[in-house]
């Protein structure tokens, strides 16, 4: 299973909380577990991670600056606590 962020409890005490438009509900993560499972799969892979893939392929250099972007958020905020 290679699934998105999932929004759970797990992530109440991060000192940034993830962006809820940006993880996967945990019935619809089960739900694609379940399916994949059913038809043996060996992969399962919700349509985000798919659209990562792609992504990563076609334009890396973006999602590498993203990614580094939200790294500094996360390092300032934490400094900032500090």
């Amino acid at each position: 299973m290679i699934p998105p962020g999932v929004n759970t409890n797990l992530q109440n005490d991060w000192a940034i909380a993830p962006n809820p438009k940006m993880m996967m509900p945990v019935d619809k993560m089960v739900a694609v577990a379940i399916r994949g499972l059913l038809k043996d799969k060996k992969e399962l892979k919700p349509f985000l991670i798919n659209a990562i893939a792609a992504a990563s392929r076609l334009v890396p250099n973006l999602l590498i600056k993203f990614g580094n972007g939200e790294f500094k958020k996360f390092k300032a905020q934490k400094n900032a606590q500090s």
